[in-house]
């Protein structure tokens, strides 16, 4: 059985108000990702130079199939 066959089906037993204090649940988990997201993103920008920022824009252009973790290169300070 899949993680979303584990997770949904419980859900398709409870009583409509207990269905709906579950999606308010998963709503709240879910705002509550993309706020860290947006926190993280927010506490890294500015954080490279501008010429930082170039170099980095133009690693990523040229090796845009790179997929981490790749096993030739434990992380991305590898190109750097």
């Amino acid at each position: 059985m899949s993680t979303q066959e584990t997770i949904v089906e419980p859900l398709k037993t409870l009583s409509p108000p207990k269905l709906e204090e579950a999606a308010a649940s998963i709503h709240g988990l879910r705002e509550k990702f993309h706020a860290e997201r947006l926190a993280a993103l927010e506490r890294s920008a500015s954080v490279l130079s501008e010429g930082e920022g170039l170099e980095l824009e133009r690693i990523i252009e040229e090796y845009p199939k790179v997929v981490w973790p790749s096993p030739a290169l434990k992380s991305p300070q590898h190109f750097l």
